[in-house]
C-alpha cells in the first residue's frame, strides 16, 4: 500500500518512489536495506518548512572488530585471528556497496537530476534521495 502513489499528486511534483524501490529491489528483497518515503508532516507545514518529500535508504554494514582479540598475538595460520574476521567483514561490506553502486547507476540513468546525500553512522549507511535542490540537514 505504501508504494502506491496518491491519486491527487502529479508525477511532476513527486519523487518517483516506485522507481527508486525498483532500482534497489534486490537489496530490499534480501533485507540488506530499508526504504522509506519521508513526507512533510503537519508540524513541518505549520512551521513553513518547504522541504519536498524525499526517500531514505538505510543499509546495515558490518563493523565487528573485537579490540581485545585484535591486540592478541596469534599464529599466522590461525583462522580465528581477528585479522581474518576483519578481512571477511570488509569483503562483505564491499559487495554491499558494489550493489548500491549498480542501483544508483540505474537510478541516475532515468533521473540524472535527483540529488543524493550520504552519511555514515557507526554500522549504518544512510542515503537520502531528493528530487529538488533543497536537502534536509541531518541532526548528526
Amino acid at each position: 500500500m505504501k508504494r502506491l502513489r496518491r491519486f491527487n499528486e502529479s508525477e511532476n511534483d513527486y519523487i518517483d518512489y516506485d522507481y527508486v524501490y525498483q532500482c534497489f529491489a534486490e537489496l530490499l528483497d534480501d533485507e540488506r536495506a530499508e526504504i522509506k518515503l519521508i513526507e512533510r508532516d503537519s508540524v513541518s507545514m505549520l512551521m513553513g518548512d518547504q522541504t519536498e518529500p524525499y526517500i531514505t535508504i538505510t543499509l546495515k554494514t558490518i563493523v565487528d572488530i573485537d579490540h581485545k582479540t585484535a591486540k592478541t598475538a596469534n599464529l599466522i595460520g590461525d583462522q580465528n585471528s581477528s585479522i581474518y574476521n576483519h578481512i571477511e567483514n570488509h569483503n562483505t561490506n564491499n559487495e554491499l556497496l558494489q550493489e548500491v553502486k549498480v542501483s544508483l547507476k540505474r537510478l541516475s540513468d532515468k533521473y540524472p537530476d535527483y540529488k543524493l546525500q550520504f552519511s555514515e553512522y557507526r554500522d549504518y549507511i544512510f542515503i537520502e534521495i531528493f528530487k529538488n535542490k533543497k536537502e534536509r540537514r541531518r541532526a548528526f
